[in-house]
């Protein structure tokens, strides 16, 4: 089990991947997008099913591992 126990990180990024930041300090990273297969269409279908127009409207953006796009708001505290 200890010989399996470093690599466990590596296993779990392959088998589930990682969460990919895609806004960070307001701004857009489209390599980390396209990196993702993610277009901006699939971005903004994401973020107006959660009420929001504008990539102006938060401070961060993330897809997480199970596809799902989470944002933080820019007048969060």
């Amino acid at each position: 089990m200890n010989a399996i126990a470093p690599h466990s990180q590596i296993v779990i990024r392959l088998v589930k991947g990682r969460t990919i930041t895609f806004v960070h300090e307001a701004k857009v990273d489209w390599q980390a997008l396209r990196s993702a297969h993610f277009g901006e269409n699939h971005i903004t279908e994401s973020l107006r099913l959660k009420g929001l127009r504008d990539l102006s409207e938060f401070e961060e953006a993330h897809l997480e591992r199970n596809g799902q796009v989470s944002v933080i708001s820019k007048n969060h505290a």
